[in-house]
């Protein structure tokens, strides 16, 4: 439903270019200019600190989930031939 997304933040630092996952509730709009010093996370404040994992943000294809089914020739060339057809 309706705000159930748990969209996260992601923003590069333009002195390091590491990328660092803001926490929900950051105020926002961000300025133009966003460095690792101002990150709300003080684990996070420096431009030396890991880069934050993207992995788990990662939305899972749906083909990974439930592969397309395969076609017979049979069910192929008639898909092809009912395609083909004019009105």
């Amino acid at each position: 439903g309706e705000g159930e997304t748990t969209s996260c933040l992601w923003v590069a630092c333009d002195r390091c270019d590491t990328w660092r996952r803001l926490p929900t509730g950051t105020p926002r709009p961000l300025p133009a200019d966003w460095f690792c010093w101002m990150h709300p996370d003080p684990a996070h404040r420096q431009c030396e600190a890991p880069e934050d994992e993207r992995k788990e943000e990662a939305p899972v294809p749906v083909a990974a989930e439930a592969p397309a089914p395969v076609l017979t020739e049979a069910e192929g060339l008639q898909l092809h031939l009912s395609s083909n057809r004019s009105t």
